[in-house]
């Protein structure tokens, strides 16, 4: 019955409830094969959860690139440096320096205990003479004066895995095979007349390795095959 606009059921009826089936998502194999890795590096390891490998903040953390920083060398020779430009004497810049690389020069006029060595990085490199710098130093040096450098940091090479060193052992097994193929055959090329001016070359395929006599005798019986030799 209908009263103030509201459907009503008679007694003992009830309004049948409409299920909802809610469709499952696919499970992620790997991701279930994390959980299976953490769960054992947990409870059978004793591994903190903070420390674990298979965490997903630490795969971000190894995924970012590392370098290596590199060492403080000697420079060879001597150097002028008038505002952003450095005049060489006796040395190889072309040959040791690159852009990205640091000049370190050494400052005569600071105060003791302070910090001798002034750095700035290379914009340019132009010829064994004579480069750029990204700025000025703060203090222009009034005669030659010896420097030092650091190469710009190198990107660390990454540890090789067991699967990454079989792969290679595969690679280079195919060459080896392909190599071993190569030696079985020799492929001697002869020359064919067609028309009146005209030649064209042939590729045959002999087994074995042959000489450079016994290539000559191919290509002279196939040029007397050819001439009704």
């Amino acid at each position: 019955k209908m009263f103030g606009g509201k459907l009503k059921f008679k007694k003992g009826l009830k309004k049948p409830k409409v299920k909802h089936h809610k469709k499952k998502k696919p499970k992620d194999p790997l991701e279930e094969q994390r959980k299976v890795m953490e769960r054992f590096q947990r409870e059978v390891l004793g591994v903190k959860e903070e420390e674990q490998l298979c965490g997903k903040k630490r795969k971000r953390e190894e995924e970012q690139p590392e370098y290596e920083t590199q060492s403080v060398k000697e420079g060879e020779g001597e150097i002028l440096v008038s505002h952003t430009t450095v005049h060489g004497f006796k040395t190889r810049f072309k040959e040791v320096l690159e852009a990205g690389d640091t000049l370190i020069v050494k400052n005569p006029e600071v105060k003791e205990g302070e910090d001798e060595e002034e750095r700035v990085k290379i914009s340019m490199v132009l010829s064994d003479k004579s480069m750029g710098i990204e700025k000025p130093l703060s203090f222009v040096p009034k005669e030659k004066v010896t420097f030092k450098y650091q190469k710009k940091p190198v990107l660390k090479e990454e540890e090789k895995t067991f699967e990454d060193f079989l792969a290679e052992k595969k690679k280079e097994r195919k060459r080896e095979i392909k190599e071993d193929e190569k030696k079985k055959y020799t492929v001697v090329e002869v020359r064919e007349k067609t028309g009146m001016w005209g030649y064209k070359t042939k590729k045959i395929k002999v087994k074995g390795q042959l000489s450079r006599e016994e290539i000559l005798d191919i290509r002279a019986q196939a040029a007397g095959d050819k001439t009704g030799i």
